[in-house]
């Protein structure tokens, strides 16, 4: 049963008090926004039904969601009695941490008998608070959630404010799980995180990054897209679907070059659309480039509400976008500074890699959550110099050939082009770019 205390804020308003959590403080190390805003009428409401319900005995247990989130009062109910509980979410157009671990204010869960599932929604209507069912309670020892047999079945009520609709997520939680008792998100969709490739340095880069792509085709089957430099300018092709129906001979031929990058991907953040679909390519002040990353920016709905009321135009609904726009604000005078700069603004977890006619960059987030391998392929009899690869896993390099160097490090970008490699350290000071050789 899902009960509400108050009406759901918008995805704006919880991203934004999403950054005063325990989650970001702990695990993503970072604070931003404001604290959810509380109700004083409302919350008296809501806390008088609760003492009407306990006190008639018509619940099994009541847990606040304003210190840890909805996951963390889920578990505090399972562990009461030994239980586990399936509970179905949907995640509307906030990432699911927001979901799970926002903090905002008049929610509890309430777990409770079958029987007494009407009796409570009666109360609540009295009482101005509104109810949904949103999952069960499953067995009576701890196996029973590993093995999700249903016995002894019981709602599990929860007030939830910004869970929006009936159809979306579903979240395991129980004692006997890994991760304290919580089971990370499924659906009945594959999905997997995107799956980035770049190449430097090669007479047909856009036929190794259309086969790394096709290495990384279970990281994503929505949508795929390369672009590619021939040293002067560059060109891109990208289309909904697998990676062997768009990338076809002929398009792989308006596609020549030396450099490129590639990206196939599922939508964690954005509709699932072509005009989500990557690599972006842009003319911009500081020069053509195409980027295309895998992961999810926590602060992106912030730092795009900020980047439209200074004039930006957005064209999509991706997070990569963001990035493109806050590298060409940017007033670093360089590129490698502009894209330091636009990265050590952004919060969550990425790797990503942008080409230019002549560079290659590689960069992962500061905490090293999504995977970025490096590789090199020897110079092939009359190539000058080695081409070096980048991938969101080294299956990749097996495909074309490339012997794996290292792991793109955490809060690094590697730069590459004519005068060699360069890695740039982002994150070690508030300005910090140190380029080594």
């Amino acid at each position: 049963m899902l009960l509400r205390g108050s009406a759901p804020g918008d995805a704006t308003d919880a991203e934004i008090e999403f950054g005063s959590s325990e989650y970001a403080k702990e695990i993503l190390d970072a604070l931003w926004g404001f604290p959810p805003a509380l109700e004083l009428e409302k919350e008296a409401a809501l806390i008088k039904f609760l003492i009407e319900v306990i006190q008639a005995r018509l619940v099994d247990s009541v847990h606040d969601c304003s210190e840890g989130g909805l996951a963390v009062a889920l578990s505090e109910s399972c562990f009461q009695k030994s239980v586990g509980a399936s509970v179905r979410l949907a995640s509307g157009d906030l990432p699911i941490e927001c979901v799970l671990f926002g903090e905002d204010a008049s929610r509890v869960v309430l777990s409770c008998d079958p029987k007494q599932v009407k009796r409570i929604q009666q109360l609540a209507v009295q009482h101005g608070i509104s109810t949904e069912v949103i999952g069960e309670n499953y067995g009576e020892d701890a196996g029973d959630i590993c093995r999700w047999q249903k016995r002894g079945v019981r709602p599990c009520c929860g007030i939830a404010r910004g869970l929006r609709g009936c159809a979306g997520e579903c979240a395991a939680f129980g004692p006997g799980g890994d991760g304290g008792g919580l089971a990370m998100p499924t659906n009945d969709k594959f999905r997997d995180e995107c799956g980035v490739v770049a190449i430097h340095n090669h007479p047909e880069a856009e036929k190794l990054a259309y086969l790394g792509l096709h290495a990384l085709q279970h990281r994503g089957q929505e949508s795929a897209g390369i672009a590619s430099s021939d040293g002067i300018m560059l060109r891109l092709h990208k289309a909904m679907g697998l990676v062997a129906d768009i990338f076809t001979p002929s398009a792989l031929a308006g596609l020549h070059g030396i450099h490129a990058i590639g990206h196939t991907r599922y939508s964690t953040a954005g509709d699932s659309a072509l005009l989500n679909a990557q690599p972006i390519m842009v003319q911009s002040n500081k020069g053509m480039i195409a980027l295309a990353h895998n992961g999810n920016l926590v602060n992106a709905g912030v730092l795009r509400r900020r980047l439209e009321a200074q004039g930006s135009i957005f064209q999509t609904t991706s997070d990569t976008e963001v990035m493109v726009h806050l590298l060409a604000l940017s007033r670093e005078k360089t590129l490698p500074e502009a894209l330091a700069d636009s990265l050590r603004r952004v919060e969550g977890a990425f790797s990503l890699v942008m080409v230019t006619p002549t560079h290659i960059f590689a960069a992962r987030d500061p905490r090293g959550f999504r995977p970025l391998a490096m590789g090199r392929i020897p110079a092939a009899p009359g190539q000058i110099g080695d081409t070096t690869v980048f991938a969101s896993e080294t299956c990749a390099f097996d495909l074309i050939g490339a012997e794996y160097v290292r792991e793109v490090k955490a809060g690094e970008m590697v730069v590459v082009g004519p005068d060699g490699i360069f890695v740039a350290l982002l994150f070690s000071g508030p300005r910090a770019i140190e380029l080594h050789l």
